[in-house]
């Protein structure tokens, strides 16, 4: 009964993928060397995994010999470039498992967030496909996974296939993205905020070290925003209410670091925004909580 439902669902995964034109998806960026394959509890009985330059597959364990190990995965990771905006893919899914994809699902993991790829009520012998678009203008540098899991890993396998896998550039115009956060430091009067480091595209293409050429700092105290320094000097705010104390908050910036001076109580928590701009492209970070 088991070579019947596989050779079923053999049959439906290849109609779905039928579907799709043969072409070469991963490459350049995207090569086959570039991505990585990794298993947790790994066991002889699977998962299983192929890659060429036209399909991604991983097929998830099905114990057959002694006690099941559950919660085995496969999956397959790449690094999105910085240049990349926006990353496409096809993808074709069968379960032969008796409880269906719940105890099968298919999932990916952009900037750390989980998905899953497939709805967890596709029934014993079921398929589904669709294409995905995944925004990865503010992921650049991250990691994408596709992964193929099991709950229990026995009575039945699933597979995830993925085709037409493909990333857009940005648009052909300089992109200044923060690599690392900006950071605050206190002292009993004051607050210095130093900005983290930066990477600039240029022409949304070539990655840089970026050297921001004005930065606006906006110290923030009990979640209100009591004063902005520009390092060109174009962008000041005066004395402001910090909780319910009138207090001062004067200072001077570069393009080092903004210092403040604060005079009056009340403050619980701090934080520094940074807005750095360089050749007309913009990006804003934030510090670590005071």
């Amino acid at each position: 009964m088991k070579i019947q439902h596989k050779a079923i669902a053999l049959l439906l995964s290849l109609v779905v993928l039928g579907q799709t034109p043969a072409h070469a998806d991963f490459t350049g960026d995207f090569a086959v060397p570039n991505w990585t394959y990794s298993e947790t509890n790994a066991t002889a009985d699977g998962p299983t995994n192929s890659l060429t330059s036209t399909l991604l597959s991983i097929t998830s364990a099905n114990w057959t010999n002694g006690s099941p190990v559950s919660g085995t995965t496969g999956s397959y990771s790449v690094k999105i470039p910085w240049n990349i905006g926006l990353v496409t893919f096809d993808y074709a899914y069968t379960t032969l498992d008796v409880d269906g994809s719940s105890f099968d699902l298919a999932t990916y993991t952009l900037g750390g967030v989980e998905t899953n790829l497939v709805a967890s009520n596709i029934p014993m012998n079921g398929s589904t496909s669709g294409t995905k678009s995944l925004n990865t203008t503010v992921l650049g540098g991250t990691n994408l996974s596709i992964t193929q899991k099991c709950s229990d890993c026995i009575l039945g396998t699933a597979t995830i296939q993925i085709t037409g896998f493909r990333g857009t550039p940005f648009h052909d115009s300089n992109v200044l993205l923060a690599k690392s956060p900006a950071t605050l430091s206190a002292g009993a009067s004051t607050y210095t905020c130093k900005p983290g480091t930066y990477t600039f595209l240029n022409r949304g293409v070539t990655s840089e070290a970026g050297a921001p050429t004005s930065l606006i700092y906006s110290l923030v105290l009990d979640g209100i925003r009591v004063s902005a320094l520009s390092s060109d000097k174009w962008a000041t705010m005066g004395t402001t209410m910090v909780g319910a104390t009138n207090s001062s908050a004067t200072g001077t910036a570069s393009l080092e670091s903004a210092i403040w001076t604060v005079t009056g109580a009340g403050a619980k928590s701090a934080q520094c925004e940074i807005l750095a701009y360089q050749d007309h492209a913009t990006t804003s970070a934030l510090s670590n909580n005071l």
